[in-house]
């Protein structure tokens, strides 16, 4: 790894040190025909290329996010769904795949259903639309006290809710009876807000202050993939 990180830095200073502009020049061509011979003169071509910047090859990228986030700014709810629930049920077929490797035992795919039908419309349509109400009456401060009382109120207002709704439902949907459901939901409650509180707290913290609002919900549900390989096995 350390002679991987040298070649990226000899290569690096070699880039920065290279010459800023590169010229071609082609010389006259001679053709003989016959007993003639002819010269036929090319004017010198001279190709100037600006210095090269690391920053450049960064442009298309900062060009992207900002795409993305007039696309968040025009379809906050349903872009929120959709990532949600993608990224959540890819989620769960990685956490049946960890949970059952070596084994014949197949995915179930509707549990899977089950986890992307609560994050579209629980993690994604309820928790965009929760985020954006929390901001709306606490604002937009970044001062540290807000900030950590909004990671706060996230923690054990949304959070509660969010979680005990995954613990319950996802048994209900899967073909449990409401007891075994009921179950689910005490049982888990402790170990997932726990998970919660290391996951989410310290990101909520940072993104209250840091990142706009638009952009908060694609991240959360990112990290919700981290989160929703724990909750599988739960519920």
């Amino acid at each position: 790894m350390g002679i991987i990180c040298m070649c990226s830095h000899i290569s690096l200073a070699l880039l920065v040190a290279a010459p800023t502009s590169l010229a071609i020049n082609v010389q006259p061509s001679v053709r003989s025909i016959g007993s003639f011979a002819t010269s036929t003169p090319f004017p010198s071509l001279a190709v100037q290329k600006g210095p090269t910047r690391i920053f450049d090859v960064l442009a298309p990228l900062e060009r992207l996010a900002a795409q993305y986030e007039q696309l968040m700014d025009n379809h906050y709810l349903s872009l929120s769904a959709a990532q949600a629930g993608t990224l959540r049920g890819t989620a769960d077929v990685l956490s049946q795949c960890l949970r059952h490797q070596g084994t014949d035992i197949p995915i179930d795919l509707v549990h899977s259903a089950s986890i992307v039908f609560l994050g579209i419309f629980l993690s994604g349509f309820g928790g965009a639309a929760w985020l954006r109400h929390l901001e709306n009456k606490m604002g937009p401060s970044t001062d540290t006290g807000d900030v950590v009382k909004k990671a706060a109120i996230d923690y054990t207002c949304w959070a509660p809710i969010a979680n005990t709704a995954y613990l319950f439902f996802v048994p209900l949907l899967t073909g449990m009876d409401l007891d075994t459901a009921v179950h689910s939901a005490q049982a888990g409650f402790l170990s997932v807000m726990l998970l919660e509180l290391s996951i989410f707290a310290p990101y909520n913290c940072y993104a209250f202050s840091k990142v706009p609002p638009p952009l908060r919900p694609p991240i959360q549900a990112l990290l919700s993939m981290i989160f929703t390989l724990v909750l599988s096995a739960l519920c």
